[in-house]
């Protein structure tokens, strides 16, 4: 009986059909139930981040933020924090320049991008470049009373300045800023830069190198550069002269109040007694200093030449 319902032709396709039927039920129930556990959710304000871009470029105007929809296992979904995305823009080949730009991206294993908004971004690239320019040094304060300050002594006196080319053309100075105030000895401080423009505001987006600088300002009281004078006493030897003095230096550099330098026109050495010359003197001689002067040497080097009197009829 069996064997004669299988062997029946119109059985056997009604059970093919029945069976096929049952699968495909089966199947598409699966799917409804896959299709029931997937979900979207959507990212907020996602920043969007940049590959392949050239190193002698920078970006100078950055995308803005993107939402981003993606899709995927519920469970998977409920784990997924914005840093597990990567929102980026390609800028293979791009040059300096304004360009509009595709948004694309990566999601976790298990999800899918489905879709980002907004789809294209502007952005702007500009030309990396590096000047050389020389260092300033600002002094603010005021020195203790009736000092002054040297040239200032910067090292190095040259730093590069770095970063996109319409930026980097905007600094007219680098400068360190120091501050004297009661200073009545050498300054020595390593200072920071800063970069201004021509209206002295600071310029962002730039870099230099090195960012400090060691700096040396000279202090000390006002000074002058005054001649030498030797006052001689007594008389050579009868029948002997004087001839004209070497003295060594015979400009010397003072320093004091400038209410006190004004009114020196010359310094002078202690006396020299040439009382009874036959030859010439040689000797060092101390310089007579003023009350409130100092000066770099004490002593000066001075040759007196003692010479025959030259006589009528000889």
């Amino acid at each position: 009986m069996v064997e004669k319902i299988f062997a029946n032709n119109t059985f056997m396709k009604v059970l093919a059909f029945l069976l096929a039927l049952l699968l495909w039920f089966f199947v598409n129930s699966d799917t409804r139930n896959q299709q029931a556990a997937q979900l979207s959710h959507t990212f907020s304000n996602i920043p969007v981040t940049w590959q392949n871009l050239d190193e002698d470029l920078i970006m100078t105007r950055r995308p803005v933020n993107v939402d981003v929809v993606i899709r995927g296992d519920s469970r998977i979904l409920d784990e997924i924090t914005p840093q597990d995305l990567v929102i980026y823009v390609d800028l293979q080949g791009r040059e300096a320049g304004a360009h509009t730009v595709q948004v694309t991206g990566t999601s976790p294993r298990g999800t899918r991008i489905t879709s980002i908004n907004p789809a294209e971004v502007e952005l702007e690239l500009d030309e990396v470049i590096t000047l050389q320019m020389e260092v300033e040094v600002e002094m603010t304060g005021e020195l203790e009373e009736g000092y002054i300050a040297g040239p200032p002594e910067i090292s190095p006196h040259q730093v590069f300045v770095q970063g996109p080319r319409q930026k980097v053309q905007e600094v007219t100075r680098i400068f360190a800023v120091v501050d004297t105030e009661g200073f009545s000895d050498d300054i020595q401080v390593t200072a920071p830069l800063l970069i201004h423009n021509f209206y002295n505001r600071s310029v962002t987006e730039v870099s230099v190198r090195p960012d400090t600088v060691d700096i040396i300002i000279p202090v000390h009281k006002p000074d002058k550069e005054v001649g030498v004078h030797v006052p001689l006493t007594g008389e050579p030897e009868e029948g002997y002269t004087v001839g004209d003095l070497t003295i060594s230096p015979l400009k010397v550099r003072i320093f004091g109040f400038l209410e006190v330098l004004a009114d020196i026109l010359r310094l002078e050495t202690e006396p020299v007694d040439i009382a009874g010359a036959t030859e010439d003197v040689t000797l060092e001689v101390k310089l007579v200093l003023p009350q409130g002067v100092d000066t770099e040497v004490e002593m000066v080097m001075v040759t007196i030449p003692i010479q025959p009197a030259e006589t009528d009829g000889t």
